[in-house]
């Protein structure tokens, strides 16, 4: 169990990625969002995994983020 922080930087030319950092029981992980999809081991990060309910839903807002800035 643990929280995590979106950064969410795609408003302009430069600033073209999102980023979340979770903070773990065992150790903050960064996961750089791009092309769509998250850059990680879903297996290793089941909450993010786009099969399952939350994954999803968080991919989805991420997709819709995507076609609203570019």
């Amino acid at each position: 169990m643990g929280c995590g922080i979106l950064v969410d930087e795609r408003e302009d030319l430069f600033g073209s990625y999102a980023s979340l950092t979770m903070y773990l029981a065992d150790g903050v992980v960064a996961v750089d969002w791009k092309e769509g999809q998250w850059k990680l081991d879903v297996q290793q990060y089941p909450g993010l995994d786009p099969r399952t309910v939350a994954g999803s839903t968080f991919t989805k807002y991420m997709r819709d983020r995507d076609e609203r800035i570019l």
